[in-house]
């Protein structure tokens, strides 16, 4: 539904709406079953955990998301290779979303990571901290009748959308950072799993929750509006931003944002004076 169509029912105490498929025959449900099974089979076992029937009860009706842009991902250079020798980035991560883009960076890393294995050394293994690794990623096994790894991750998108929309302010900003904080000291700890895949979503959570708190930080140091980067607190460009990226991080539990210059193009890659 519209957002704005939404908003004005939303004022008139309209909602919330609901719709529902009960209608449609067996085969179209049929068809949606076999569409979602691929990447969705877990959402069918969360419903029926619920007592939530797909082909009969009814949906709640949200607004459409406003339309927005992706800017950032993993630094990389031309081979898609990071600044830790051997790790690479591709895909979404590395601005290079969709089958296309990313086989393409498949070819091209393949060929580089065969250069690449020939001269690394053999690594030595800090036993402490993969036994350190492991105590965090097993925690939630630990923890008995606690939040699911999907309920912190729609929390998480859910103070995203809310304070750190298209439209972004220091207010909102600082509201969905102390949110956000709330959410890390109370729920993340008794966030629970009993089986390898919650492992897994729980250790994703935790990473969407670290990259949120990285993005906030990043939008509240960056006070200008530019293209589609609106902050209504500051409606001006920063002339100091010009051309020049903005890169932010965790060190030692900090946060961290530079403005760096954008890297001379390599000769090899440059245009010839025509």
């Amino acid at each position: 539904m519209d957002t704005q169509v939404y908003a004005k029912l939303e004022k008139e105490g309209r909602t919330p709406l609901y719709q529902s498929l009960e209608h449609l025959p067996k085969e179209y449900h049929d068809r949606m079953e076999v569409a979602y099974s691929d990447e969705k089979t877990i959402d069918f076992k969360f419903a029926e955990e619920r007592g939530f029937n797909p082909r009969t009860h009814r949906y709640e009706v949200v607004p459409l998301k406003p339309l927005t842009f992706r800017s950032g991902g993993v630094y990389t250079d031309e081979k898609c290779s990071t600044n830790v020798n051997g790790l690479y980035a591709l895909g979404e991560c590395a601005l290079a979303p969709g089958c296309g883009p990313s086989s393409c960076l498949g070819f091209m890393v393949g060929d580089d990571l065969s250069k690449t294995l020939g001269d690394v050394e053999q690594l030595s293994i800090d036993e402490g901290q993969v036994e350190e690794q492991k105590e965090i990623a097993f925690a939630p096994m630990k923890v008995k009748d606690g939040t699911q790894p999907l309920e912190i991750e729609s929390s998480i998108r859910y103070i995203c959308e809310r304070y750190v929309g298209l439209e972004k302010s220091e207010g909102k900003l600082k509201e969905g950072l102390r949110r956000l904080g709330s959410l890390r000291r109370v729920f993340l700890p008794q966030m629970q799993a009993t089986n390898p895949h919650e492992i897994m979503r729980a250790m994703e959570a935790k990473n969407i929750m670290d990259l949120a708190e990285v993005h906030i930080h990043a939008c509240l140091n960056r006070e200008e509006t530019r293209c589609n980067y609106v902050r209504i607190d500051c409606p001006e460009t920063d002339p100091a931003r010009t051309n020049r990226p903005t890169f932010q991080r965790r060190v030692n539990g900090k946060m961290v944002v530079e403005i760096r210059e954008i890297p001379d193009l390599k000769p090899e890659y440059a245009k010839e004076d025509e």
